[in-house]
């Protein structure tokens, strides 16, 4: 995820973080937090 917002990809970012948040909350949770700063 954090590899699309490097890239300006916000919608790819947010796929990955619907696939983590399952997984891994905290770590989605940072990601998203990353997306909407």
């Amino acid at each position: 995820g954090m590899i699309y917002l490097v890239q300006g990809d916000k919608n790819a970012a947010l796929d990955e973080y619907k696939i983590l948040k399952d997984l891994d909350q905290d770590t989605a949770d940072k990601l998203f937090d990353m997306i909407y700063k």
